[in-house]
């Protein structure tokens, strides 16, 4: 199973839906675990656009205000769902998974800033694993803290009584809860301050055994951010292997208002004869191919750019992260943040 997380701050503009569209297809997730939508209200069109079809169901914490909101989206076809509930600071969810029908229990997470607040939503974890154990857990989101002062960078150096006394908590919880906290791959730190001064590691994944023994090797990738002050978190569980890729339609393509165009152009200048069902055949080869010459025209420009200053963007993050960057890179990365926001605007536009 491989399941997403990710903590967009607010899922309102077409922009943040297209790129957790992409993440989704890119991944090929199963599970898709949203943090801080700040929506109150959830629509099925929603649900839909971000997985990229009607193949899903969901649960979700509404938002109170423009404050927090949860969102849990996994598909329908390999599970059937058993219950879910939510709590303060959660939505969790209990699935028979497969055709051997393995019941998993996947916990979406975002905790608030206040301390209490937080040992509310410990409390509240322990009880929910203990009351339900039955079964494997993945419990995923952005818990708001850390387990030690390495987690963090240019933030309070100095560690106060109080993230001391937060920390021992946090670690305690862990403890109660009987969840492995797995290391992160590709960085450590998954929440930037904008300009890139600050960092920590406030988003995580806790596992059991038997979910790591289920779908065999478990791991965490921490994927680049790009929309929001936080990274992804991409866990992936096994090596399947499903075969030959086909060729992949992308659903976006539909929102461009030059794809029908393509479409007809291609479909009356295709000429063949014999068997209709030979006809029909070359014609939709002929399509894809043309469709694939078209995409990559079409996208792979802005796509490039983008990626680039994402990769750039990443480079000196790391950096940061070990506490060498300079004044001017600061500068340096807030204006290529800035051009890949504008870059990823006129992508979106474009499909309009």
């Amino acid at each position: 199973m491989i399941v997403l997380s990710y903590n967009v701050r607010g899922l309102g503009g077409s922009v943040k839906k297209r790129m957790v569209k992409e993440l989704v297809s890119n991944h090929k997730v199963d599970f898709l675990a949203i943090q801080e939508t700040k929506l109150e209200v959830i629509m099925n069109s929603l649900c839909h656009n971000l997985w990229g079809n009607e193949d899903c169901e969901w649960a979700f914490l509404p938002s109170v205000g423009n404050s927090g909101g949860i969102l849990s989206i996994w598909r329908k076809s390999n599970s059937s769902l058993l219950f879910s509930f939510i709590g303060e600071g959660f939505v969790c969810v209990c699935l028979e998974w497969g055709v051997h029908k393995k019941r998993c229990f996947i916990v979406n997470v975002y905790s608030k800033c206040d301390l209490l607040e937080k040992k509310r939503l410990w409390d509240s974890l322990v009880l929910v694993k203990n009351t339900f154990g039955d079964g494997v857990w993945c419990v995923i989101g952005d818990f708001n803290t850390v387990t030690c002062a390495e987690e963090r960078r240019g933030i309070n150096d100095v560690v106060s009584p109080g993230m001391y006394s937060e920390m021992n908590f946090f670690n305690n919880f862990l403890l109660d809860v009987e969840l492995l906290d797995l290391n992160p791959l590709g960085r450590n730190f998954t929440w930037h301050h904008p300009n890139g001064s600050c960092m920590s590691r406030n988003d995580r994944a806790l596992a059991s055994e038997g979910w790591r023994s289920c779908w065999g090797s478990t791991s965490l990738w921490v994927v680049p951010r790009s929309i929001s002050d936080h990274c992804p978190l991409v866990l992936k569980s096994g090596d399947l292997d499903w075969g030959p890729k086909l060729f992949r339609f992308n659903n976006y393509w539909l929102e461009n208002r030059n794809f029908k165009k393509v479409v007809e152009e291609v479909w009356r200048t295709q000429r063949g004869v014999g068997w209709m069902g030979v006809i029909l055949k070359n014609k939709l080869k002929g399509l894809k191919e043309e469709l694939r010459v078209w995409s990559k025209k079409e996208y792979e420009d802005l796509n490039f750019k983008a990626e680039k200053l994402i990769e750039e963007i990443v480079d000196l993050d790391v950096k940061g992260g070990h506490g060498m960057m300079s004044g001017e890179e600061v500068e340096v990365r807030k204006k290529k943040f800035e051009e890949m926001w504008r870059l990823l605007r006129c992508k979106n536009a474009s499909m309009v």
